[in-house]
């Protein structure tokens, strides 16, 4: 991981190819053993890669944005995109809607997302920024398990003059108010999300792996550091690594008790391949953090990139004592990444841009003395692909601005 102290700033640099899967994301800090101090201090937000798929229909372009999280020092109260009071969304009815909602809570666990019976349609179409492999009509409902760190992207359609919440746990986050008829009669949202490779090839057995996750207390404290991940706890530096495993190749692991302990991969999404599902993560769909009461098989394919690959409790009380590891992934001809990510004094006189909301990214943002704004497409890269997008600006900037600010205060 990457830090900055006081006073000073970080880069961040993304190609994001053409074949990259638009989604909903999030961002938050992860210096350890303060992670959860500095996640309850604000440094936390959604991060959109916006779909460009010409099949797509209109609805998936008219967004309500949606960030719950919770406040430092508050244990039951949760806020609507930052606001002390809840968010409102005043919404045509007749007229399809595409809601993203992200959730950040420090303790991560499983709980509900639910909207108010009556006046809506609700259909998940999305989970932790991938669309779902099903077509939109599928998961109907009003109810959804999500962990503290899940992403959910819902279709929506309400009655003219009706009214609706989003709620978390017991708590109302938001109101949906609905004015006139926008004459869209469907009962079903129309379209179909790209289809996605399900990860059918063989598994080598060097790929499977049993990942337990082991909580407790020592000497009567929850959050000392006897919390480990199959046996190990956290320390950056090589050769402490829990592995090295195969770049380029599917891997098929099996997570225990990640109802006690949400479980998060970072740069590879996971494909529910228990028989059945485990619980709210269904079976034949992606997710990036799974909270199952049973066991849960899932897959994923070493595909793009490697390197260090963490994987963590996201109860961040957890991970800060101990529960994150790390796997080195490697292999033959994999790109890597060289870039100097070291910090700098940020220039003087400099303050972090703010969003407009309008979902466009401020027009500049601090450079580190001597480095350019684009550096060259990753190895392998061909000039399509880097074409996609490249973000080096906007709630990156953000980011690093809020995480140093947070980190200062500690």
């Amino acid at each position: 991981f990457r830090v900055a102290g006081p006073g000073e700033c970080l880069n961040y640099t993304w190609d994001i190819p053409a074949d990259h899967p638009p989604g909903t994301h999030w961002y938050h800090p992860h210096y350890h053993t303060l992670t959860t101090d500095q996640f309850k201090g604000g440094a936390i937000g959604m991060i959109i890669v916006e779909d460009d798929d010409p099949n797509l229909p209109e609805w998936a372009y008219d967004e309500l944005l949606l960030q719950i999280s919770q406040p430092a020092g508050q244990y039951k109260l949760m806020y609507g995109n930052g606001l002390a009071q809840e968010e409102t969304f005043n919404i045509m009815g007749d007229k399809w809607y595409r809601l993203r909602v992200s959730v950040a809570t420090p303790n991560g666990k499983l709980s509900t997302l639910w909207f108010e019976e009556g006046g809506c349609l609700f259909y998940k179409v999305a989970s932790d920024g991938i669309w779902h492999n099903a077509p939109f009509g599928t998961y109907q409902g009003i109810s959804w398990g999500m962990t503290g760190a899940s992403r959910a992207d819902f279709a929506i359609k309400c009655s003219p003059g009706s009214n609706n919440t989003v709620n978390w746990e017991n708590g109302i986050v938001a109101f949906i108010n609905v004015g006139e008829s926008a004459g869209d009669m469907s009962s079903v949202p129309p379209g179909q999300a790209p289809a996605k490779p399900l990860y059918t090839a063989e598994v080598p057995a060097a790929n499977k792996w049993n990942i337990t996750l082991i909580g407790g207390t020592m000497f009567g404290h929850p959050y000392t550091y006897n919390r480990t991940i199959s046996g190990f706890r956290w320390y950056p530096e090589p050769p402490s690594a829990m592995a090295t495993i195969a770049w380029n190749q599917a891997h098929e692991y099996n997570f225990r008790y990640s109802i006690f302990h949400p479980y998060h991969i970072h740069m590879y999404h996971v494909l529910i391949v228990q028989e059945g599902g485990c619980g709210d993560f269904i079976e034949g769909e992606f997710y990036d953090t799974v909270a199952a009461h049973t066991d849960c098989l899932v897959r994923f394919f070493t595909a793009d990139f490697g390197q260090k690959m963490i994987m963590h409790c996201h109860d961040l009380p957890h991970e800060d004592a101990g529960m994150m590891v790390w796997m080195d992934v490697e292999g033959e001809g994999m790109p890597r990444n060289l870039e100097d990510g070291s910090s700098y004094m940020c220039p003087e006189g400099f303050t972090p841009p703010t969003s407009s909301g309008s979902g466009s990214a401020p027009a500049s943002s601090p450079t580190a003395p001597g480095t350019e704004s684009a550096p060259a497409a990753a190895p392998g890269d061909d000039e399509d692909s880097a074409a996609g997008s490249r973000f080096v600006y906007g709630v990156t900037v953000v980011m690093a601005a809020v995480v140093m600010a947070v980190t200062t205060a500690w």
